[in-house]
């Protein structure tokens, strides 16, 4: 930075207009763009932005806001599956809604390239790869949640589990009736140690053969059993 730049910049208070900028961002990576604004170089280029600020408050002022929902900061993603990391759920999805985001503002800027010409220019390099997009948008039902349209083997799966799940209750619901058990029950309920159904036994009854031990009480009275017939 030349000497007559960091005099500007300190006349002007620089770093105080940009924190003021920033605080109007829509997005986190606009907020942190804004922050690290330069000065401009040349009057044309300062002409050139003020007039895409004009372009934009002539929309808005109609009532065209521009569209900003969804732009998810995913950088530190991107960043991750350039390194050959793959990415998890939330991450891809949080990469979805961030690509379609771009694509609506797009598309956005590019129907209105009469009145926002200098604004239009931008749109190529918001435009994502469509298949891409499509991809990513196909691949979700909700946010973090995959689609089993596109996906029939996970509803497969996840009937499965619910099955599974279902079988598993209903057993344990027959261990506590069961009058062969009930003595051996400090209470009768059923609680999770981890992510597995256990019922609360007497600690005296720990070697009954009734199944896997997982956790015990803070008084050592009551100890925590995986029965034996959900194991599997």
């Amino acid at each position: 930075m030349t000497p007559l730049a960091e005099k500007s910049r300190s006349a002007l208070d620089w770093p105080e207009v940009l924190n003021a900028l920033a605080s109007h961002a829509r997005s986190l990576r606009g907020q942190d763009l804004a922050r690290k604004g330069p000065l401009f170089q040349s009057a044309e280029a300062c002409r050139e932005a003020l007039c895409e600020v004009e372009e934009l408050e002539a929309l808005e002022e109609l009532g065209d806001r521009m569209p900003s929902g969804g732009l998810v900061d995913v950088r530190e993603a991107i960043e991750t599956a350039a390194r050959g990391r793959v990415l998890d759920l939330q991450e891809l999805s949080d990469c979805a809604e961030a690509i379609t985001a771009l694509a609506r503002l797009a598309n956005w800027l590019y129907a209105r390239a009469e009145e926002a010409p200098l604004l239009s220019k931008r749109v190529e390099v918001l435009f994502p790869p469509k298949p891409l997009l499509e991809d990513l948008a196909d691949s979700f039902e909700s946010p973090g949640v995959l689609s089993e349209r596109r996906y029939p083997e996970l509803r497969r799966l996840r009937l499965e589990i619910t099955a599974v799940q279902n079988n598993i209750q209903r057993t344990m619901d027959e261990l506590i009736r069961d009058p062969s058990i009930a003595s051996l029950l400090q209470d009768k309920f059923i609680t999770r140690r981890g992510d597995r159904a256990v019922l609360p036994i007497r600690a005296s009854a720990k070697r009954s053969g009734l199944g896997i031990v997982h956790d015990s009480s803070a008084s050592g009275e009551t100890v925590f059993i995986e029965p034996t017939a959900v194991v599997e």
